[in-house]
Order: C-alpha cells, then structure tokens, then sequence
C-alpha cells in the first residue's frame, strides 16, 4: 500500500482525536491511515512490535508533509471498535444487571498504586463476576477477561472505551493510549 492515497484522494475521517486522523484505506480494506506526528507514531509503532497482543499491528511509519502537527502517516491493521463498543455495552448490561458496578473492570489500569483496599474491592467484583458469568453468560465471561487483560498491559494513561476494538482474530486491541 502507498501513501499516495492519503494525498490523492478525498475521504472521510474515519476517527479523530485531539492529535491524530485516522482514515480508511482505499486500497486494503484490513488497514487504516493514521495521520499524527511522526515521533508519536513511532513510538506507537515501537509498542505495537513489544506488545503485539495489546496494540494494533503498525506495519509502517512514513514521514508526512502534512499541515502543522501532521508529521507522520502510520499504515496499520484495522479493528472493529463497532463490535468491541458493541460488546462492551452488553457485558456492563450483563454486569449491571448481576448488580455489579460495571465501571470496575477499569480499575485494572490503578492497581499499581498499592492501595489494599482498592485492589480488594477490584478482586471482590472481579471474583463475582466470574462466578455469575461462568453460570449465565461465557461470552462475556470470555470478553471480559479479554479486556481485562489488554488494560493490564496498556502502557499509556489516558485510557477509555474508544481506543479499542476486535481484531479478525477476535482479539481484543488498544489502538490508541
């Protein structure tokens, strides 16, 4: 894939945020175009080779002469945040529903505060959820340690629901952190 479409080609934004535009490829449906700054692409593209069960595959990093912060063009594996946000609602449906505070799957990101009471209210609705969810739904049960277990290892410490998504092989991935 070459960066040519990114210049040539008028598109619509498939996400944006503060920094960075990530676009669809016109050219390979699995892969998106994500426009930042170089150096912060980079250092992305270096997460995504140490923790390729965390962050979404950069396959490439190209300097951009693009408008002021648009340094850079990163050419990496699309993920379906549709179907990951998809399934997030329902396992805090699920987990709501069980009257377990659904918010405490997030949590995991602060457990390295050393505060025993916070990593025992963690555990505690952690355990219950297991349990309740081992009986009624293992779907969730399964996306649910999934997710727990890319939060544990998201380097980054702004972390919410829109960084993540569903690779093709139903693996969950941070995108953005």
């Amino acid at each position: 894939m070459g960066l040519d479409e990114i210049k040539t080609k008028k598109k619509r934004a498939l996400g944006r945020g503060r920094e960075k535009i990530t676009y669809r490829s016109t050219i390979n449906p699995n892969m998106v175009l994500k426009i930042g700054s170089y150096n912060e692409l980079m250092s992305y593209k270096e997460k995504s080779e140490k923790h390729p069960n965390i962050y979404a595959k950069i396959f490439e990093v190209r300097k951009y002469n693009g408008d002021g912060w648009y340094t850079g063009v990163a050419i990496m594996e699309k993920v379906d945040t549709k179907k990951f946000l998809s399934k997030l609602r329902k396992l805090e449906s699920t987990l709501e529903s069980f009257n377990v505070n659904k918010y405490f799957i997030w949590n995991v990101t602060n457990l390295s505060i050393n505060d025993q009471n916070f990593e025992d209210r963690f555990n505690e609705n952690y355990n219950k959820s297991v349990k309740l969810l081992e009986k009624h739904d293992t779907e969730m049960l399964d996306f649910m340690i999934k997710f727990i277990n890319c939060l544990r290892g998201v380097l980054g410490g702004d972390v919410h629901e829109w960084q993540f998504g569903i690779d093709k092989d139903g693996n969950i991935k941070c995108f953005d952190d």
